[in-house]
This record gives structure tokens, C-alpha cells and sequence, in this order.
């Protein structure tokens, strides 16, 4: 136990130690920091005062620096005063340049709106009366001097996929007798979010799911209605099977029926026989006890058996 507290003993002292020297540095270090300011100071003044020289230059100790010139003070310092803000070091911070505008993710429906705006084709594509959908006329000349102008393509039809692809709609028709004209045609596309002024609406206007997607999607849904036709085909052949056994089983029980009863017609046929050639109270015997075989068995009356019996007895 006490080699445990003085051990513990020397580590607090060791961490003590390194404090105070890490004090020690921090105290140095704000030192040569002040020091350095100082003499930013004293130097700033001078030179800020130097007469300045043609083309541009200042003249130090018969040294040319290029104008302007860049110095350093600390917010004491008249040259600073007024002038761009200083760090807490006493370094003066230069400004840093504009950042770029950050460019449009919605290209086509930037350059789509740049058409519509356009002043010099304004007789090929324009807004509506309204300003809720653009036009597009005579589609040959559109292709050849407008599409090149803002896309790497001058063709209508992909330029017709592209609306599409970003929701915008075709909300009217040539005229039937003008479809075969394409300097006749008229095309109309609409958007809800694509209107005249509302420029902050563009960046609204998103690309839709790609086809491949959506073929996918259907692919998927084909699949699992493929599945369930399949399990349900799959049902109906297991009762089908079952159908068939049962059908079977009944053919077969119908089958045996079949073979007792004509079993049994023949020994009723042969009984008949053998009392017809006897004779007195053996032959009523024998047709009593034909009559209760009959009774038993269910033997249609229609049969011949019986009737030739029926006749005997008569």
C-alpha cells in the first residue's frame, strides 16, 4: 500500500511539472508574440510613409517593392484605421474573394426557360397569353436555328423526350389538315412549377425516375403476379389430382357392384332353373326361399330374373 501512494505520489508530481512547463512555454511564447508586434509597429509607420514612385512603386531604403503594398499593423495603427479588419495577432487579413455562383443542377430547365426568354426567336418559341406554358412553331426551323444554340443536338423528337422526362405536358393539337406541315405545327407544353416570372420555381422542376426504372418496377410487378398465377395453377392441378382419385375410387366400387350383381343373377337364373325341374312341395321351397334371396339382394322388378320368377310362381 505505500509503494502504491508513493507511486501515485511521483506521477501527480510528474504531472505537475509538465503543467508548469507547458505554462512556462505558453508565457514565452506570448512574449516573442508581443515583441514581434511591437516592431510591426514601429516599421508599418515608415514605410506607409514613403513617397511613391512612378509606375507604381514605393521607395524604401532604395529598394522598389510593387504597389500597392501589402503591410502589416495592429488595430492601433492609423494605417489601419478604416481598412480591412486585423486578426488578434495584429496581422492584417486579407479578403477573400467571392465564391462562384454555384451553377444550376436543373440545366435543361435553365436553358429551356433561356429559350423561351429569348427575344430573337420569340417567333418560334414563346409563353402563352397567360404565362403558364410556352408554344413552339414551324418545328423544322426551331430544330435548325434554336435547339443547336443551347444543346449539342437539333433534333425535335429528343428534345420532345427531354419535357417529358421533367413532366412537362403537350396540352394541345395541330390542326388535323396541318399535321403533315411540320412549318404548320403547333406545340404546346405545359408545367405547373414552369411559369412566366417565376424564375425561383426552375430548380423545383426535377428529372423524373429514369424509364429503366420504371421498367424494372413493372418487371417486378409482372413477377409476382406471375407467382401467384403459378401457385394458384398449382391449387387447381392439386384438386384436379384429388378429383381424379376420387373418380377413380368410385369407378372401382361401381365396377365391383356390377360384378356381384350379375353373380347374383346368375344363381338366381340357376336356382330357377333346377326348380323347374322339380316338383310338388320341393318346388314351393325352393321358389320361398328365391323370393327372400330377391327381398334381400334389392333385385330390380324389371329384371327378367324376377319376372321369370313371378311367372313360375304363377
Amino acid at each position: 500500500m505505500n509503494q502504491q501512494r508513493e507511486f501515485m505520489s511521483q506521477m501527480q508530481q510528474q504531472q505537475q511539472q509538465q503543467q508548469q512547463l507547458q505554462q512556462h512555454q505558453h508565457q514565452l511564447q506570448q512574449q516573442q508574440l508581443q515583441q514581434q508586434h511591437l516592431a510591426l509597429q514601429q516599421q508599418a509607420p515608415s514605410t506607409l510613409q514613403q513617397p511613391r514612385q512612378p509606375g507604381g512603386v514605393r521607395a524604401n531604403s532604395g529598394n522598389q517593392i510593387p504597389y500597392p503594398l501589402q503591410t502589416t499593423s495592429s488595430p492601433s495603427s492609423p494605417s489601419a484605421s478604416g481598412s480591412q479588419p486585423s486578426s488578434p495577432n495584429g496581422s492584417m487579413t486579407s479578403l477573400q474573394p467571392p465564391s462562384p455562383a454555384k451553377a444550376n443542377t436543373n440545366t435543361f430547365v435553365h436553358k429551356l426557360h433561356n429559350m423561351v426568354v429569348d427575344k430573337q426567336y420569340q417567333h418560334l418559341i414563346a409563353w402563352n397569353y397567360t404565362g403558364t406554358s410556352f408554344i413552339v412553331c414551324n418545328i423544322m426551323e426551331f430544330s435548325r436555328d434554336v435547339l443547336p444554340k443551347h444543346f449539342k443536338h437539333n433534333n425535335f423528337s429528343s428534345f420532345v423526350r427531354q419535357l417529358n422526362m421533367y413532366g412537362f405536358h403537350k396540352v394541345n393539337k395541330s390542326p388535323r389538315g396541318h399535321r403533315t406541315l411540320a412549318e404548320n405545327q403547333i406545340w404546346e407544353f405545359s408545367h405547373q412549377k414552369f411559369l412566366r416570372g417565376r424564375q425561383d420555381l426552375l430548380d423545383d422542376i426535377k428529372r423524373k425516375a429514369m424509364e429503366s426504372d420504371a421498367m424494372r418496377r413493372d418487371g417486378a410487378d409482372v413477377s409476382s403476379h406471375v407467382t401467384m398465377l403459378q401457385s394458384s395453377q398449382q391449387d387447381l392441378a392439386q384438386q384436379v389430382t384429388h378429383l381424379q382419385a376420387n373418380f377413380g375410387e368410385v369407378a372401382r366400387e361401381l365396377a365391383d357392384t356390377r360384378r356381384i350383381q350379375v353373380a347374383q343373377q346368375q344363381l338366381l337364373k340357376s336356382l330357377l332353373d333346377y326348380i323347374q325341374r322339380t316338383s310338388g312341395g320341393q318346388r314351393k321351397f325352393f321358389l320361398g326361399i328365391v323370393v327372400v334371396i330377391i327381398a334381400k339382394t334389392g333385385d330390380r322388378a324389371t329384371s327378367p330374373v324376377k319376372r321369370g320368377i313371378i311367372t313360375f310362381a304363377h
